[in-house]
């Protein structure tokens, strides 16, 4: 079966209603995956850019945004590179108010056995199992 790449604008159509006409044809989309007549993926490059699209120009909440995120992965048949890394990431976010890509990561740095991270960003000083040092 022929797989297919689901870009931002997809879930940002659902996610949003912004578009009725859009939206439903983009959940149609995601119900033939669901349905197993299409194999659908993304990637985490397309949750980072759903989470900044909806905090920035939506206004969406930590919590608002978890949900609408974790409502993606746990969508049936969607493959995501990393998902168990996004999901917690996403946890982490809400948690400590920190950008989504940072405790990315955060969180795959620790997945590979990394416990500092460069950077002149003190938010990692935030996440007790990391630390975040300057060069």
């Amino acid at each position: 079966m022929k797989e297919y790449f689901l870009d931002t604008n997809i879930f940002l159509r659902i996610l949003t209603s912004d578009d009725p006409e859009k939206s439903l044809a983009c959940q149609n989309l995601i119900r033939r995956g669901i349905n197993k007549e299409l194999r659908l993926h993304t990637s985490v490059i397309v949750i980072a850019e759903i989470v900044w699209t909806l905090e920035s120009f939506y206004g969406c909440s930590p919590g608002e945004l978890r949900e609408k995120v974790e409502m993606i992965l746990n969508t049936p048949n969607l493959k995501i590179e990393n998902q168990d890394l996004i999901a917690e990431a996403i946890a982490l976010y809400e948690d400590k108010n920190i950008d989504f890509i940072d405790c990315y990561n955060a969180v795959y740095a620790r997945e590979k056995g990394m416990d500092v991270i460069y950077s002149y960003d003190e938010d990692f000083n935030k996440i007790p199992w990391i630390a975040g040092t300057e060069p």
